[in-house]
């Protein structure tokens, strides 16, 4: 039994089948993978052999995906539906769909690769299966063909994702660092709203200014945050808890996508806020479950 990474995703991209005046061939043996092999069509080499593209990551759910074609030649017919396995161990390749020629003799394979994976390098190949039944019992002859891919997603790269203080009234906690890394040739920006949300235990929700509360300084590594002791918001020292959520971009949009940290200073007792839940406008969106790592797209 065939294994694949995950659940397919089932595409229903096209319904014109391959069809001709002459009847289909036949099918006999197995290939390299283990599955029968139907003659009926015989699918030539995909071209390029290889992807390799530098991608800037971007989260943003209204940021274009990127495409590759690939082309293969046909030959032969079948008068049922063929369908195509895309098999990803790196998750990249999400969704695609396929185009046949109206005279039957060329294939094109549109891959749809995710930008929103993390910064890094994705080299693992990408298997493709043309087969007759949608758990690919049977192939096609010329199926299953490997891609060579070198994908690199370039963007900027903040760690930790969080800071989170602690301290009592009139007690300045140590400051915290921020690791801020922007693609190579490329320098950051970071943006705070103008008002930090704060909840004082007894007391209503509100804003203060940032200057009250941080000390944002730039270092050779990043960003170095400071919380401060006291805050003419509160001259009682009242204990509560302040969060800011700040946005670090690539100045010129070029189409890199923004990363957010959300900073957290807890004063005295713990409180429960709706500052938790804060709603923060931004491109960094986060991805609703895992990728899926194979795409069937029937045609």
């Amino acid at each position: 039994m065939r294994k694949t990474f995950s659940i397919a995703l089932v595409l229903g991209i096209l319904a014109a089948v391959l069809t001709a005046s002459c009847g289909g061939g036949g099918g006999g043996g197995t290939n390299a993978s283990g599955s029968l092999i139907s003659s009926e069509i015989t699918i030539g080499p995909l071209t390029p052999q290889s992807i390799d593209l530098r991608l800037a990551r971007n989260t943003s759910t209204t940021e274009a995906a990127a495409r590759v074609d690939l082309t293969a030649s046909l030959s032969g017919s079948t008068s049922g539906t063929v369908y195509v396995l895309i098999e990803d161990p790196d998750h990249i390749v999400t969704a695609g769909s396929a185009l046949v020629s109206s005279s039957k003799s060329l294939a094109t394979l549109t891959l749809v690769l995710s930008r929103r994976l993390p910064v890094g390098t994705y080299t693992s190949p990408v298997t493709l299966r043309a087969c007759k039944d949608a758990l690919c019992a049977v192939e096609f002859a010329g199926s299953p063909q490997t891609i060579q891919k070198n994908i690199v997603l370039d963007g900027i790269t903040v760690s930790p994702s969080a800071l989170n203080f602690v301290s009592s009234a009139g007690v300045a906690p140590p400051a915290q660092s921020l690791a801020v890394t922007p693609p190579a040739g490329r320098t950051y920006t970071y943006d705070t709203y103008p008002y930090v949300n704060f909840t004082f235990i007894a007391g209503n929700p509100g804003t203060v200014s940032i200057a009250e509360v941080f000390e944002i300084s730039r270092t050779e590594t990043g960003l170095l945050v400071q919380p401060k002791a006291s805050f003419p918001v509160s001259s009682k020292s009242k204990d509560g808890k302040f969060v800011l959520p700040m946005v670090l971009r690539v100045p010129t949009y070029e189409g890199y996508g923004s990363e957010t940290v959300n900073i957290t200073y807890q004063i005295g007792a713990a409180v429960a806020t709706t500052a938790d839940n804060l709603t923060v406008k931004s491109d960094s969106l986060p991805t609703t479950g895992p990728l899926k790592s194979s795409v069937v797209i029937q045609w």
